[in-house]
């Protein structure tokens, strides 16, 4: 995982080389948990969720959680969302009519 840090946007992207879970069987069944969690992440954006309410369904401490999903992603939970949240809105604001306004509510 790669963020392109600018003062006006954040861009997330995937970069293959970033996953440490590469060739490594024993990483692949600690981080099983947060692959899941962050596909739940990609699918229900637009709703609320604390990091403890994530850890829990990932079976972990919130502190562990926060560890290995930065050892996985590159991010903290927190900014990770957040960058999504921040990708998604500069989707809509370049590719539909929606006021600044608006897709702040979509948002969150």
């Amino acid at each position: 995982m790669f963020v392109k840090k600018n003062p006006m946007f954040l861009d997330v992207g995937v970069f293959k080389n970033a996953d440490p879970t590469r060739g490594n069987n024993k990483l692949n069944h600690i981080y099983s948990g947060i692959d899941e969690i962050i596909a739940y992440i990609h699918n229900h954006i637009d709703e609320p969720f604390s990091l403890s309410w994530l850890a829990d369904q990932a079976a972990y401490s919130p502190f562990h959680f926060s560890r290995v999903f930065k050892q996985k992603t590159g991010l903290s939970p927190h900014y990770y969302v957040a960058s999504l949240k921040m990708q998604r809105a500069k989707d809509l604001l370049l590719n539909t009519d929606l006021t600044v306004r608006d897709i702040g509510m979509e948002i969150g």
